[in-house]
């Protein structure tokens, strides 16, 4: 209702929810609760960590990192949290020694069995 209160009137959509507009109206001034401070703030340590190394870490190296400032160990609550922001680690390949030299002028050579 918040998004869309600029294009239909609040009074509209509360019939079509089958909410009271004093109850949107109660939403609207509630202060933001404990849960969702901190939520906010683990968000911001997280995103920080994730910056400093790089963007590299995932969420098992995010967890040790949050153990060492004082977090609980929990890999499910920093995984959500990286979901929340888009938070994706770059991923790089192993490299891979290429053994085979095409670029030659040798002619081909050929089994003959």
């Amino acid at each position: 209702m918040k998004d869309h209160r600029f294009e239909f009137s609040v009074e509209k959509m509360a019939r079509v929810l089958d909410v009271s507009k004093s109850g949107y109206y109660a939403w609207m001034k509630r202060p933001i609760s404990t849960r969702k401070k901190n939520q906010i703030r683990f968000d911001a340590d997280v995103k920080a960590l994730f910056e400093e190394s790089k963007q590299t870490y995932g969420s098992v190296r995010l967890t040790k990192g949050l153990v060492k400032k004082g977090y609980g160990k929990n890999r499910k609550r920093v995984f959500r949290s990286m979901i929340r922001q888009d938070l994706k680690s770059k991923r790089h390949k192993k490299f891979r020694v290429c053994t085979t030299d095409s670029k030659h002028n040798y002619p081909e050579m050929v089994d003959f069995f």
